[in-house]
């Protein structure tokens, strides 16, 4: 068996989910090749179709390249999950250049996610909160 036979097998042996062990022998050679099975919680089905599924709410992106601030002025609060916003509330800032750049909800209703930490570099168009909007609000 030549190295890129081998090197096959490992490939094989390594994106299979079933397999963690694979014994080749050539002659008196004998190659054994094992991976690790990383053993997680059991996922339940239900689960696993919510994963599958796209999160709902409106995403809040980043308007340009900067630092994502979470608080525009020392009045506001910083947005947490389940706070209760209005459409076109200022949700935080955005620091580029020595300026700030005000984030907006485009729509009224309540913060599923928040996706960044205050501080953390963010690029333009990058995901910043989830939004659901209130069902009795009409865009």
């Amino acid at each position: 068996m030549d190295l890129k036979q081998l090197s096959d097998v490992v490939a094989a042996v390594c994106a299979s989910r079933s397999v963690t062990e694979c014994a080749v022998r050539q002659g008196s050679r004998r190659v054994v090749i094992r991976r690790a099975l990383v053993v997680g919680e059991p996922v339940s089905v239900a689960e696993e179709e919510a994963a599958a599924r796209p999160a709902e709410g409106v995403l809040v992106r980043s308007p340009l390249v900067g630092v994502f601030r979470a608080r525009a002025s020392e009045k506001q609060a910083a947005v947490v999950v389940g706070m209760t916003v209005r459409g076109n509330q200022v949700l935080g800032a955005i620091e580029s250049m020595g300026m700030l750049y005000e984030v907006t909800a485009e729509v009224a209703g309540s913060v599923s996610e928040v996706l960044v930490e205050d501080g953390q570099p963010v690029e333009y168009g990058q995901e910043l909160f989830r939004v659901v909007p209130n069902p009795d609000d009409a865009w």
